[in-house]
């Protein structure tokens, strides 16, 4: 026990080394150093200036809000004032530089629509289609200025009335702006991430970029008024900045404080557009701008999370939920290997949502993000391998050794696939996608090697829920494998449609869907006692008619039943400390009997007065019958001898009442044969013991036929080769015989015996003859009757059956006739055919 345990710990150890050295490696970021970011993903002209000003930097795309974190990982950041205000007031040694002045506008392609947009209120009310930027960053800006709008013209209850805010107007008016976008998007007159729609919600700067490239755009300022937001760069420590900057900026045509570039509405209509005092609700709403865009506008995380704050609660929630519940179901599992199993299928759960929970954490772009997500596979093949084992070690006794070679091995393999994931950034067998991608977590492909680990850890779970099946089908609860199998289809629809990207799956967090899943199949196991459970000793000892008890390894009483009596102090010692199992007499007629559990003992009582007596009476009962079976044996002995002797009379009796006659003529021949052979007449000799040979032949024949008797039907092969016997052992006699015999089948038995009698009869007459001449026989059925037919030359005028053939003649009903045919003669004898009879 001591060795597995030690062998467990160290594969534990062995997982949590591989994942630690797997982030360490994975904690560095080519060039981190030297990056600037922008949360602008379209490679405006603004980025590009700053590039081409800062040789030695990467402009780089991160769409997260938190300037901090990309502050620590880089040089910079592209961002507008509203960031950059919260991280300069938190941080002396980051300088914010604005360069130019961003509006939130309103763009209508006159090419694609004559309708006239002058305001935030006839945008809302248009039946055209609205563009607008998917990015979690510039939405949260477009949100504001619109959130904006709707509150200066008094519009946030009419654009959804049903609706209940928090009190603050301006997250009232973000909400109600937010809810009418979700409108427009189930409707489909709202596009996000492009620009060919007729009416465009933006950037000032990116409509004019959109001009230039030949749109026949109309920018707005609505009436109701917009924001504008300073951009620049935010930088660490004493880098200065090129004075040529602010002259490539304004060459680009960006407009600044100071002056306007070509397209860009007059100076009277930015009036209406102001800066934001306070930007801490601008924030909120870039914080939120993921969940309004994936929640309530996309509407591909109404269910599952879609902030990180949800993200984060989720995982700790999820945390605690299958910390609790692994503690519950080791305190439930009897058997020791079970337990562990459960140990360490509720580690996988709590370790696989830490991983997420820290994937969460880490920026995409980086290799520890990666190498996080190659973690999950630790607990993918993990899992299904430990229900595996415990759907194994259901009903089965204790083993030697808690986890046997072949499960080690099963292990091992499951390592090697492990590090098969772990590497894949050398080979993209498991995933193919391009590393330096900041979207790599999206766009890649699933290669063979994924399918490979897939159908591992699918196999290994197939298998369990197969075990354990087939080991509830042989018990009276296999109706309740119903419940964890429904668990485990659901969970193989959700992998399935998670594999193919499924949007309302695919969107959601697999991760702790997953865990639920798992978590939901091992309860339902437990709940509908496939597992052996460890939690109703108490209904038990209440309803026990046993004396029994249940102590502590301190003697203490957990648990006795209603009748069981306190055992003394001493004894309870001596029970604690003896040799188990234990069984001494305690009183007369009465054994107490223990036996180890673990943390104690369970001790019981046992009235064997009873059973001494019944024992007693079992004893006399199986003597008695022993007597009386060697009784009746020895009696049924006698009884088949004395059988026997009357089976042996009675047969004696049929063979000389059937071939009685025969055996006289026999004794008769034998005696001539004696008096030839003693005379030295050889002729005759020869003659007299051809016709002893018939004789016999006869009679061992004619015997053959009382067996057939009983079964009342005989084969007619077996009497058509009796028949050609008979006419075989003639010859000798001087009957030289030709014989046609045509039937096949089955025939009467009294009709069998008759044929063959009378054949033997007609050779008898013929061998005491002085010439036989050749002798014809032809046994057919003709018009339902049998008929058996000699011809010879010899006259059959004095030809005289017996008296006992005269019987069976007239029982069967037969004909015996005889004709002369000029020189020759026949004697026939016709049977007529019985209706079990099967001829052919």
């Amino acid at each position: 026990m001591g060795g597995d345990r030690i062998g467990m710990r160290k594969c534990l150890l062995g997982f949590l080394v591989l994942t630690l050295a797997m982030l360490l490696l994975g904690c560095e970021h080519k060039k981190d150093e030297f990056a600037i970011y922008t949360n602008d993903d379209r490679n405006d002209v603004y980025s590009q200036i700053i590039e081409d000003n800062f040789s030695d930097f990467d402009v780089r795309y991160e769409n997260r809000p938190t300037a901090q974190l990309l502050l620590e990982r880089g040089k910079g950041l592209i961002t507008y004032d509203v960031l950059a205000e919260s991280v300069i007031q938190a941080d002396e040694n980051i300088h914010w530089y604005p360069h130019y002045v961003s509006t939130v506008v309103i763009a209508v392609d006159r090419a694609l629509t004559s309708e006239k947009i002058s305001s935030w209120q006839e945008l809302f009310h248009s039946s055209e289609t609205i563009g607008m930027s998917k990015s979690y960053m510039d939405f949260g800006y477009l949100i504001s200025a619109m959130a904006y709008g709707v509150e200066q013209g008094e519009m946030t209850y009419s654009l959804a009335p049903k609706m209940t805010y928090d009190a603050v107007e301006f997250d009232l008016a973000s909400k109600a702006v937010v809810e009418h976008l979700a409108q427009r998007q189930s409707a489909k007159t709202l596009v996000l991430d492009s620009v060919d729609q007729p009416i465009l919600v933006l950037m000032d700067y990116e409509a004019i970029e959109l001009i230039r490239s030949g749109r026949k755009l109309h920018i707005t300022i609505p009436e109701e008024g917009t924001l504008s937001f300073r951009r620049g760069l935010l930088i660490k420590g004493d880098t200065e900045l090129p004075s040529s900057i602010v002259g490539k900026v304004q060459a680009a045509g960006l407009r600044t404080e100071d002056s306007s570039g070509e397209h860009y509405p007059s100076e009277r209509e930015y009036a209406r557009a102001v800066f934001p005092e306070d930007f801490e609700e601008i924030e909120q709403n870039i914080i939120r701008s993921r969940e309004y865009l994936n929640r309530t506008i996309l509407r591909t995380h109404r269910y599952t999370t879609a902030t990180g704050r949800d993200h984060s609660i989720s995982a700790l929630a999820g945390m605690a939920l299958f910390v609790l519940w692994t503690g519950s179901a080791i305190n439930r599992s009897m058997k020791r290997d079970i337990s562990v199993s459960f140990f360490v299928i509720g580690f996988c759960l709590v370790g696989w949502l830490f991983v997420r929970f820290i994937k969460w954490q880490v920026a995409t772009d980086t290799l520890a993000n990666r190498y996080l997500w190659y973690s999950y596979y630790i607990f993918l093949l993990t899992i299904p391998s430990f229900f595996f084992w415990i759907s194994i070690s259901i009903n089965k006794n204790k083993d030697k050794k808690m986890f046997p070679a072949w499960f080690k091995g099963m292990l091992g393999v499951y390592s090697l696939l492990l590090l098969f994931v772990y590497t894949n950034d050398l080979h993209q067998f498991v995933f193919a996608f391009d590393k330096n991608s900041d979207f790599w977590t999206k766009d890649y492909k699933y290669m063979w090697g994924y399918w490979i680990v897939f159908s591992s850890f699918a196999s290994t779970t197939l298998a369990s829920v197969v075990t354990l099946c087939i080991k509830c089908w042989k018990s009276t609860i296999r109706v309740r494998i119903f419940l964890p199998v429904t668990v485990i289809l659901f969970l193989a629809v959700y992998m399935y449609s998670y594999v193919n990207h499924i949007p309302i799956v695919f969107y959601g967090d697999m991760v702790l869907t997953s865990c639920l899943f798992i978590l939901a199949f091992g309860e339902t196991a437990i709940q509908t006692n496939l597992l052996p459970l460890n939690t109703k000793y108490s209904k038990l000892f209440d309803n026990s008619s046993l004396d029994m008890q249940i102590l502590s390894n301190d003697g203490a009483v957990h648990f006795q039943s209603h009748d069981a009596e306190k055992i003394p102090e001493l004894l309870t010692k001596n029970i604690i400390e003896g040799t188990k199992p234990l069984m001494i007499k305690y009183k007369e007629g009465m054994l107490l009997r223990a036996n180890s559990i673990i943390g104690g003992v369970i001790v019981w009582r046992e009235n064997v007065r009873e059973l001494f007596d019944l024992r007693q009476k079992i004893s006399r009962s199986v003597y008695l019958i022993e007597h009386t079976n060697s009784m009746l044996s020895h009696r049924s002995k006698i009884s088949a001898e004395r059988e026997a002797v009357r089976a042996r009379t009675l047969l004696n009796q049929q063979l000389h009442q059937e071939v009685g006659d025969q055996l006289e003529r026999l004794d008769l021949l034998a005696k001539e044969l004696q008096q030839l052979e003693e005379n030295g007449r050889l002729a005759e000799y020869e003659l007299t013991l051809a016709e002893i040979n018939l004789t016999t032949v006869y009679i061992k024949r004619r015997c053959n036929f009382i067996f057939y008797v009983e079964q009342n039907q005989m084969s007619a092969n077996a009497l058509v080769t009796y028949i050609s016997e008979l006419l075989e052992y003639a010859q000798p006699l001087g009957i030289k015989s030709a014989s046609a015999l045509g039937v096949a089948g089955t025939i009467n038995t009294r009709s069998g015996i008759l044929l063959y009698d009378f054949c033997f009869s007609v050779l008898s007459f013929l061998s005491r003859e002085e010439q036989v001449s050749d002798l014809m026989m032809n046994f057919r059925i003709i018009d339902e009757k049998y008929r058996l037919l000699f011809i010879s030359e010899t006259d059959f005028a004095t030809y005289q059956p017996s008296k006992e053939l005269i019987e069976q003649i007239s029982d069967c009903q037969a004909m015996l006739l005889s004709k002369n045919l000029d020189e020759l003669h026949s004697l026939q004898i016709e049977i007529p055919l019985q209706k079990e009879d099967g001829l052919c």
